[in-house]
Formats: C-alpha cells, structure tokens, sequence
C-alpha cells in the first residue's frame, strides 16, 4: 500500500515532516522535470524578493495569500534539501496551466451523496494510477496546531491534497472540469492577477471549518485560478460544489441526492443513470470508471470521519485496500 505519514504542529514543523518523510520522491519529482536539486547553503532572503518563482507571480501571491501552506512548502523544501524556489517552481509548473498528462490533474471524477432515508452521506473520487505500491499518491495525516485534524490524498511534493477528510466531518474532492461554464474559457487562460491555484483550498477549508457554508464562503473569497471544480460535503449531508473557471469561481449547491463531477462523455450519461438508482459506484458503472479513470477510488464518509482507498474491479467494485479513521 502507499506510504502512510503523520505531519504535526505548526505549518513549518508539519512541512519539516513531510519534507523528511518524502525526501527521495520530492527530489525524484524534481530531476524529472530538470529542475535543480542543491540548496544552498547561505542563508538568504533573495528568493523571497528577486527569486523567479517566489519574487513574482503566482508565487508571491502564494506567499501573500496562503500563509500558512507557503510555510508547509519551506518545511518540506527544508527537510527535503532542496530549495524552497526549486519547490515553487515545481507547484508553479503543474499548477499554472494544468497539464492533462500531470497526475495532479489527470481526469477524474467525484461523486457526492447525500444518502437520504437514514443512511450516511459519501464522497468518492477516482484515483489516477491507483492506492498501491507503484502509485503517486501519499496518505497524509495532519494535526495542526491551530484547526481541524485531517487525513487527505497527497503527493509527496505537495502541501495541499486533491481529496481529504477533517475530524468535523467535512470532505472534499478536487476533479479537473473537462468544460468550463459561461464563457468557454477553458484550463489555460490568462490569470492576469497571478492567483494562486485553486488545489490550495483543498487543505485551507479542511483546517478551517466544520460545515459546508465556510468553505464555499472561503472558496468564494480567496485569490484563486484554475480549471477545477471542488466538491464539499459534511457530516449532516449537506452538499455543494465551487466551480473555478480562470479567476472566477460560482458556487452551486446539489438539490439531488446525489450527483457527480468530472466525467467526460458518454461515460457521464451512464453514471448519472447507475446513481439515480444507486448512490454507491459498484458493477457495471465501476468497471466503466475504471476503463475511463483509473482502477482506484479514495472514499470520504463524513459521518464516520473514514477515508478509505479501494479497487473498483474489487468484488462489487468496493474491495478496500487502505482505511484510516479520525
């Protein structure tokens, strides 16, 4: 199973573990993309000033607007021994555009129920590559030393998640949109304002609130850039979902019980009629993710404060591979 790690206390600190912990796979990550792996070993602010990622752009405004994650990243790059602009530089590059062959933002799609008639709410999302040994994707649990524990779906790179749970119950998914709405603006747009991307609210609204109505109010004020939607859901059912289309961001809360973001067509037309009759993902519309998505799926249940990884071409297409409670 995937590497399973534990990050505690304040932003630096819990970067400083991560940082640690993933040493090989962040410097790994780094070479791949023949960005430079040697810190120097002079104290010095000029990255923070005149650095080409972390002096402008995007990345000051990371600084700026995302405190508490750019001290994660210093942690990590610390720990990692590697420069904290060569790990801006690496973010800058999967983030802004979004590049569809990039795991982070590889098609996915998440499914939210709010499971009426007594039963628990869910959030799933799909899982490029899978939750096993040869896979990207991290467990991480974070303890902040201010905010909400949670267990989120990470890459060892990266201080933010695609997926995660926190100890209030609230869940959140982070899926690529294939369209966008309005104005047909899609992935690479012109973000004139270098805002940061918006994979950065993931973790900001798993530390910070216990209900559906802080994130989307925080989702909705924050700088943020992108092509994605995040899907929310909390402990008492309730749904909703950010659209981040270039700078913008709409919000839109689900009437149905149960609805879905992220799949392309024709797959999209099949799921929705499998869920309008089951909330679960399980036989034929499983095996159809799984051709589409990838043959894994990291699932949220709120009420039980559970994530869990699991196969969809397990027995039903519910086999778990990993499970980890709050």
């Amino acid at each position: 199973m995937d590497p399973v790690f534990d990050c505690v206390g304040d932003p630096r600190a819990m970067g400083h573990a991560q940082g640690l912990v993933c040493k090989d796979a962040i410097r790994a990550a780094l070479a791949e993309r023949g960005i430079a792996t040697r810190r120097s070993r002079i104290p010095t602010l000029r990255a923070l000033t005149r650095g080409h990622r972390l002096g402008r752009g995007a990345g000051r405004e990371l600084v700026r607007h995302y405190t508490h994650l750019a001290e994660r990243m210093a942690g990590i790059a610390r720990n990692a021994d590697v420069p904290f602009e060569s790990l801006m530089d690496l973010f800058s590059r999967a983030t802004t555009p979004p590049d569809p062959s990039d795991i982070l933002f590889a098609p996915a799609v998440a499914i939210a129920s709010a499971r009426t008639g007594g039963a628990a709410p869910i959030l799933l999302r799909t899982l490029c590559g899978g939750p096993f040994s040869q896979s990207h994707w991290w467990l991480r649990r974070s303890r902040p030393e201010v905010g909400f524990a949670s267990i989120e779906v990470t890459l060892p790179w990266l201080a933010t998640a695609v997926a995660g749970i926190n100890e209030a119950g609230v869940s959140l998914a982070l899926v690529p949109r294939s369209e966008s709405y309005g104005s047909g603006v899609l992935a690479g747009a012109v973000n004139a304002r270098h805002a940061p991307h918006a994979v950065l609210l993931v973790q900001e609204c798993l530390q910070r609130f216990e209900d559906v109505e802080g994130c989307v109010d925080w989702c909705s004020k924050r700088p943020r850039a992108g092509n994605v939607s995040l899907v929310i859901v909390d402990a008492q059912g309730r749904l909703a979902r950010a659209e981040v289309e270039g700078t913008g961001c709409r919000i839109s809360d689900f009437d149905e019980a149960v609805a879905f973001d992220g799949a392309p067509e024709p797959l999209s037309g099949a799921l929705a009629g499998h869920l309008a009759r089951d909330a679960s993902l399980s036989g034929e519309a499983a095996t159809a993710v799984a051709d589409a998505l990838g043959e894994h799926s990291v699932w949220l249940e709120p009420a039980a404060r559970k994530l869990s990884l699991r196969s969809l071409r397990g027995p039903g297409g519910d086999e778990k591979a990993v499970e980890i409670s709050l």
